[in-house]
């Protein structure tokens, strides 16, 4: 897995593994922002390493972008993070993303430890999300898949 610092408090994680997947993570005074996780176990643990153990910090909210599985498989690693997306995400992960997983999990001993996480906090069109001194606004928009969100990260350094 490579990871990229964009800014003093923005990550971009691109795995390895599939199809140079990518997830961000953006640091607060108050934790941690992950927007998706990856496709492979060992990358999302290591992504949760680097923030615990490198950063000092813990992942507060977790945004699935959409249900693909390569973007919320590594949901699971998290217990304690509050879970954030589009309605849609959510009744697809919890419809398409079940069937998916089992489908997976029978195919490969991998995955033996993933379970479906299905997001508490969900929008239709958009939402703002605040965590200490950062603002993230998501926003429905379709296209890659019908569910899909765009987050932005409301902060001077990001243009």
């Amino acid at each position: 897995m490579q990871r990229e610092r964009v800014t003093d408090n923005i990550y971009i994680f691109r795995s390895d593994l599939y199809v140079q997947v990518t997830a961000g993570l953006v640091m607060t005074d108050a934790g941690a922002v992950l927007i998706d996780t990856l496709m492979y176990p060992e990358e999302t643990a290591a992504i949760k390493r680097f923030v615990e153990q490198r950063l000092g910090a813990h992942v507060v909210y977790l945004v699935n972008t959409h249900h693909h599985a390569d973007h919320t498989l590594g949901t699971c690693f998290f217990p304690d993070a509050h879970v954030v997306s589009h309605r849609l995400c959510r009744d697809l992960l919890d419809t398409r993303g079940r069937d998916s997983l089992i489908a997976m999990q029978e195919s490969s001993s991998g995955l033996d430890n993933i379970h479906l996480i299905l997001p508490s906090t969900v929008f239709d069109d958009r939402l703002t999300l605040s965590l200490a001194d950062q603002t993230f606004e998501l926003v429905w928009s379709p296209g890659h898949s019908q569910d899909s969100v765009t987050c932005l990260v409301v902060e001077p350094q990001v243009q």
